[in-house]
This record gives structure tokens, C-alpha cells and sequence, in this order.
């Protein structure tokens, strides 16, 4: 038996706009890999019929907030990690001038912010990995869609840093954003009018590249 623990914001509890899509990835993930169990504190929003029910998808949560869950959460053979999508949104950065005001398009400002996110982001791989668990990350998805954070150049910063900082956690990274990317037909409908959160289309986009991700760590 192989156990996986699901830990994220609402992209790993599967909320889309304007309603949530049952169960998310998780559930298409959970029924692609049926010999999977899922731990976890939470068992809302479950897929129908889907063995994927238990997770810690906490909306609006950043990631202090999940490197803080890690030390009380369960202890999984594998651990996905997703995280940095809410830290972009309030504009998180504790200890500089502009926090909760961050102005992304300020070359300057956005610099500082990148890292300091790498740099959380770097805390919680390396909190998860030290539980002995195997980890999957993914990178931080798009916002926008066709709104302010279109193209976010915090995301495209952040995502630039992520492979050596998944590499120096010892974590395995997929690349969500690319699948969630809103350029061309391929990706058209993947994100909800909010510009943030999963269409269904969307999540089967996520699980469509999640699932083979997590085969190759079993």
C-alpha cells in the first residue's frame, strides 16, 4: 500500500468559479491510480465515487502556512506539494516595505519578492522532505485570464527558480503552469472568469499531468 498526502491551497481542494469541481485533480488522479491511499485532514469535497477524499487543501493559504501544517501532518510514502499561488495574491511579504503592496511590475520590488518566495517555497520542500517522504512539487499556475496578473511576471520569476530549488529540496517538480497556460486551443477553458481557479477542463488538465508524474515515484 502506497500512501500519498495532498498538500495545498484551494487548487488541491478543487475549487473552481463560481462552485467547486468534486474531488478536483485529486479525483481523477485517485481514480487513474486506484492503489493509492490518501491521507490527509480534510474529507470535504470529495470526487463521487473517487478513493482521493482525504487531503490538506487549505483555500487561501500560503506557504508559511503549510510549512507550519508539515510537523503535525501525516506521515505518506509520497507527499504532492503545491503552493506560492496565494502568496502572489495578497501580495505576501513580511519584513519588506512594500508588503500587501507589492507592485509587480516594479523590476526592483519584483526581484525581491521572487526570492523571498523561492525561498519559502525552499523551507516547505525541505520541511515535507524531511519527513523521509518522496515529494512531488508543481509549478505555481497562471492568473489572469486577460485580467491584471495576466502573464503574472511574479509567477514567470518564481517559476524560473523553482527547478533549482526543487532540485536542492531532493523533490521531483511538474509543470502545471504549462498545462494550465492560457495560449492557443489546446488550453482554451482551463481557467474559471476569477482567472485563478480550474475550470473542470482544467483539473483534467492538472490530473493529466500529475498522474504520470506521480507514476514514475512509485
Amino acid at each position: 500500500m502506497t500512501t500519498v498526502w495532498a498538500l495545498g491551497d484551494s487548487l488541491t481542494y478543487g475549487v473552481s468559479w463560481p462552485g467547486d469541481t468534486p474531488g478536483g485533480w485529486r479525483a481523477l488522479v485517485g481514480d487513474a491510480l486506484p492503489q493509492l491511499t490518501w491521507l490527509g485532514s480534510s474529507a470535504e469535497n470529495p470526487g463521487p465515487g473517487s478513493a482521493a477524499v482525504r487531503h490538506d487543501g487549505h483555500p487561501g493559504w500560503r506557504a508559511d502556512e503549510l510549512t507550519a501544517l508539515v510537523a503535525a501532518g501525516p506521515r505518506a510514502d509520497i507527499v504532492l506539494v503545491q503552493a506560492g499561488s496565494n502568496d502572489v495574491i495578497q501580495r505576501w511579504a513580511p519584513g519588506r516595505p512594500f508588503h500587501r503592496t507589492y507592485d509587480e511590475f516594479d523590476d526592483g520590488q519584483r526581484a525581491v519578492f521572487a526570492a523571498d518566495l523561492l525561498g519559502r517555497l525552499s523551507a516547505l520542500l525541505s520541511a515535507v522532505a524531511a519527513t523521509g517522504a518522496t515529494v512531488l512539487t508543481w509549478t505555481v499556475p497562471p492568473m489572469g485570464h486577460g485580467g491584471p496578473r495576466y502573464g503574472s511576471p511574479s509567477v514567470a520569476d518564481v517559476n524560473r527558480g523553482l527547478p533549482a530549488v526543487a532540485e536542492a529540496a531532493g523533490t521531483a517538480l511538474v509543470d502545471v503552469h504549462l498545462a494550465l497556460a492560457p495560449t492557443g486551443a489546446a488550453s482554451a477553458g482551463v481557467l474559471g472568469n476569477d482567472g485563478v481557479h480550474p475550470t473542470p477542463l482544467g483539473y483534467r488538465a492538472i490530473a493529466d499531468v500529475v498522474t504520470p508524474a506521480l507514476v514514475a515515484l512509485l
